[in-house]
C-alpha cells in the first residue's frame, strides 16, 4: 500500500514529514483539484525516497528524481 506523506509540527515547532500508509487516512485530504501550473513536477523533483532501517550500520536515504 502505497503511503502519502504529511508534515506535523510536534510542540517543539519543527516541521517533520511522516509517511502515512493508512489508505482511509491517506486519501482523507486529497481533493479532485488539478495542480497549479506552477506547481508541476519537473525533471529534477524528487519522485521516491528509499530509506535503510540501518540494520547493517547507519540508516540512509536516497531520493530518486522525477
Amino acid at each position: 500500500v502505497a503511503g502519502i506523506l504529511k508534515t506535523v509540527a510536534p510542540e517543539s515547532g519543527e516541521q517533520v514529514p511522516i509517511l502515512v500508509t493508512d489508505f482511509d487516512t491517506a486519501i482523507a485530504g486529497l481533493t479532485d483539484t488539478p495542480v497549479p501550473e506552477d506547481e508541476e513536477c519537473t525533471p529534477e523533483d524528487d519522485a521516491a525516497l528509499f530509506y535503510t532501517s540501518g540494520t547493517t550500520g547507519v540508516p540512509k536515504g536516497m531520493c530518486i528524481l522525477a
